[in-house]
């Protein structure tokens, strides 16, 4: 644990001496609770990744007037383009994960309804940095050269981790996923007009997930071991299928290959057709 504290304390220090950072400090004086830690290790671990890799990041720049609340990361480069990059964890609250476990063995069960409960928490997270109080939040709507992006850290403090079927699950539908594991799941990205009973809810809250968002990166923690700051990830990006994407200017812009020492893996781009 030192060494993994140690080696946090070191890119922490490092991004700060970039002067691009200081939210950083704010960010490690509120961490009190311990569902800040997830979200922050993971803000931390990609800008240091894009910095070490040459990509310049700006950080906590507002993008939608009266939002009152800034993207996280913005990665630009000499052409104009951007991608404003918004980061997010699955993992759940402390008070959350022992009420789990006291359940015992029946509780860590990776059954049909737990599954759909993991991923449906795994829509609210995108979802909640799209929208609040019914309207458009944090990101902007899609223009020439500028594209909204998600990054989710989608394994849980259980150490449940969704596979390739999953993800698209969550972000297409069941239309895409084989019969023996569909369940009943509205994706993100799914635009469905005969909707009624319990995804109408899901319908509207996608709905500038629909409209604004261009893509989403869903890392999962590929150690059994789960460490807490030295982490390796397989890696999913999803494209969103309505809406117009220039594909190298994406590349131009956010060019996963630099996610590489991160992920120690290929990113698998999943589309539908």
């Amino acid at each position: 644990l030192d060494i993994e504290l140690e080696l946090l304390s070191e890119r922490c220090e490092y991004l700060l001496t970039l002067g691009r950072h200081e939210k950083l400090r704010k960010s490690i004086r509120s961490l009190k609770e311990y569902n800040n830690w997830p979200g922050f290790i993971f803000e931390v671990n990609l800008a240091h990744q894009f910095e070490i890799s040459g990509v310049i990041v700006r950080r906590d720049i507002e993008k939608l007037s009266g939002s009152n609340s800034n993207i996280d990361l913005v990665i630009s480069n000499d052409f104009g383009y951007c991608a404003n990059l918004e980061l997010v964890s699955v993992q759940e609250p402390n008070g959350f994960t022992n009420r789990i476990l006291a359940r015992g063995s029946e509780g860590l069960m990776w059954g049909r309804h737990k599954q759909i409960d993991f991923l449906r928490r795994l829509q609210d997270k995108v979802c909640l940095k799209t929208t609040k109080n019914g309207l458009p939040h944090k990101f902007p709507s899609p223009k020439d050269g500028e594209y909204n992006l998600i990054a989710i850290e989608a394994t849980n403090s259980l150490g449940i981790k969704p596979d390739r079927w999953d993800i698209i699950l969550a972000a297409f539908g069941m239309e895409y996923v084989v019969p023996q594991f569909q369940l009943e799941i509205l994706g993100l990205f799914e635009d469905w007009t005969q909707i009624s009973g319990d995804l109408e809810p899901q319908y509207h809250q996608n709905k500038y997930v629909k409209e604004r968002i261009h893509g989403i990166l869903f890392l999962i923690d590929k150690d059994s071991h789960h460490n807490l700051v030295n982490k390796h990830y397989d890696c999913y990006f999803v494209k969103n299928p309505l809406l117009d994407i220039n594909e190298s200017e994406m590349k131009d812009i956010f060019n996963l290959s630099i996610l590489g020492p991160l992920i120690q893996s290929n990113v698998s781009v999943l589309k539908v057709a």
